[in-house]
């Protein structure tokens, strides 16, 4: 994983304009400790102030209401359900 991995999904991100976008690490490695740090550095690049990487649950992050960052720790798919989930939700509370 290195920065310009991070810089090149928030690019996507800001050139497609997703209504949701997942940044998935197949890995079972704490997100907390490298990739996290990569996003708050390379967002606070980007907006002034930054947008806030927060934790949902376990290695579950969010970045505002409609990007997340998740791993593949316990089951990609349950994350991946989590995250959707957790959109469609605030899609509901609008």
């Amino acid at each position: 994983m290195t920065d310009s991995e991070v810089t090149a999904f928030l690019d996507r991100v800001e050139d497609l304009a997703p209504d949701l976008a997942v940044f998935l690490m197949d890995t079972e490695l704490r997100m907390k400790d490298k990739v996290v740090p990569m996003f708050e550095h390379a967002l606070t690049l980007r907006h002034a102030p930054p947008h806030a990487v927060e934790r949902l649950e376990r290695e579950l992050f969010t970045v505002g209401e409609r990007m997340y960052i998740v791993n593949a720790k316990e089951s990609i798919g349950r994350n991946i359900g989590t995250v959707v989930g957790r959109f469609v939700q605030g899609l509901r509370g609008q």
